[in-house]
């Protein structure tokens, strides 16, 4: 069975904003956190504000991956095949990531897995806009899949605690639904609608209010 209490070491994969935010948040707490990225200067950034400590090799308790989506699935399966520990991500698509690893994955280590996803970032990205406050009040799904062990989805609640979240549950489909309608379809519209204003002339420009896209 799996230790219900997080005592650490926490294994970050990925330096960036939200990555190091969890990070920031689990040393406040005196756990040992362990940095990992592909960028080295990210995790000497990191290292630098109090994070947590490169990664060498010690085992982990809970990995947490903060990797972009695309990289999401063959990070999960990395990790869930060289250690022994749960595994969550904080990335905002749920199911394929969830396929990839199923394909790739024994049971036994499907069942350490539970995703998860912050709703929470900053205009701003990278290490050095990291915060411990930024998930605070902020809601965070867990997203466990029907073989997750009951031991690891108690973890990675505990996590979300840690970090000051509020928890909600939601299966890995319906979460994608509700990101795509929350989320992603907004910040489509926003895009596509700051678009159309590029080649607007600048007379047109400054008659956009405060409540405007600019």
């Amino acid at each position: 069975m799996l230790d219900r209490a997080l005592t650490g070491p926490v294994r970050v994969i990925g330096t960036g904003l939200l990555g190091t935010s969890v990070a920031l948040a689990c040393r406040q707490r005196g756990l040992d956190v362990l940095l990992s990225d592909t960028a080295r200067e990210h995790v000497r950034t990191a290292s630098g504000l109090g994070a947590g400590r490169s990664d060498d090799g010690t085992p982990p308790q809970l990995v947490v991956v903060a990797v972009p989506p695309d990289l999401l699935g063959a990070t999960i399966v990395a990790a869930l095949t060289e250690t022994d520990a749960v595994v969550t991500d904080v990335g905002s698509i749920k199911s394929r990531p969830l396929a990839e690893v199923r394909a790739d994955v024994p049971a036994e280590a499907l069942a350490r897995y539970v995703g998860s996803h912050p709703m929470a970032g900053s205009e701003r990205s990278g290490p050095l806009a990291a915060s411990a406050a930024l998930f605070e009040g902020r809601p965070w799904a867990i997203t466990a899949h029907e073989s997750a062990s009951p031991d690891a989805v108690a973890l990675v609640r505990e996590l979300v605690d840690l970090c000051g979240a509020v928890p909600f549950e939601f299966g890995p489909e319906e979460h994608d639904r509700a990101v795509a309608r929350v989320s992603h379809l907004p910040h489509l519209m926003s895009a596509l609608t700051a678009g159309r204003l590029a080649g607007a002339p600048a007379g047109h420009l400054a008659l956009s209010g405060q409540g405007c896209v600019t």
